[in-house]
């Protein structure tokens, strides 16, 4: 890992405060990784917007030679919900929720990492 832009204790202080915004309860895991995601420059959060901005690891090369480096995730409404859910494939569901969200095509997001879209995951995981 490299050096941390973030202290552990300021990281783990902003996690914090986005389950007293929120009002969440997320695993431990999930609180974990968002504090590493944090304390490496990767992960913000808007109080006002209740939006996260996530720096991907890898970011996703379009075809006309830009690259989408940043999702930004907010709480899905029922309507995304209900959509994201008329398909069984767990994966799937998360994409297209993942793209109601932030408003990137889910073609774009089939090229996300593992990595990303478990970050991502976790992220949105602070909304229930």
């Amino acid at each position: 890992m490299s050096e941390p832009k973030v202290a552990r204790e300021v990281a783990e202080k902003e996690v914090e405060s986005w389950c007293e915004v929120l009002g969440c309860a997320p695993d431990l895991s999930v609180i974990d990784d968002a504090v590493l995601g944090t304390m490496a420059g990767r992960v913000r959060f808007d109080v006002e917007k209740e939006e996260f901005s996530y720096t991907l690891r890898k970011p996703i090369k379009l075809e006309n030679g830009d690259c989408v480096t940043v999702v930004k995730i907010s709480e899905p409404n029922a309507r995304q919900l209900s959509n994201a859910n008329k398909t069984k494939n767990e994966i799937e569901q998360a994409l297209l929720l993942l793209s109601a969200v932030s408003g990137i095509a889910s073609g774009v997001l089939d090229r996300m990492k593992q990595r990303d879209i478990v970050m991502a995951g976790e992220l949105s995981g602070f909304f229930t």
